[in-house]
């Protein structure tokens, strides 16, 4: 005779013994494994234009927009950030930022 705390229960057989394994329990750890695939994939499609991004500051010009595109580049070009900072002034733009927040923050 089956106790009405075993009803909705099936029984699984481990290491010679048998354990009771409660079906909202498979079924919740069930949803919670495709929430995190789900999850997982969100990530990585988020991640993809960021990756993107950086492994193209590396390539040349000629690289970039190469058909059909690569992933990495052939040759990793650090010089690339090097050219950046000395094309714009971003010791400026630091400046800028950090004054304005600055600015702000004692204005408050």
């Amino acid at each position: 005779m089956e106790s009405r705390y075993l009803k909705g229960c099936s029984k699984v057989q481990t290491g010679g013994y048998t354990t009771r394994i409660d079906r909202n329990l498979l079924r919740q750890r069930t949803y919670r494994f495709l929430l995190y695939i789900l999850l997982f994939a969100g990530c990585a499609i988020m991640l993809l234009p960021f990756f993107w991004m950086v492994t193209t500051s590396f390539k040349e010009e000629s690289e970039v927009l190469r058909m059909p595109p690569q992933w990495f580049p052939k040759v990793w070009h650090w010089e690339n950030y090097i050219k950046a900072w000395n094309v714009a002034p971003f010791g400026r733009y630091f400046f800028n930022s950090f004054f304005m927040a600055i600015t702000r923050r004692s204005v408050r």
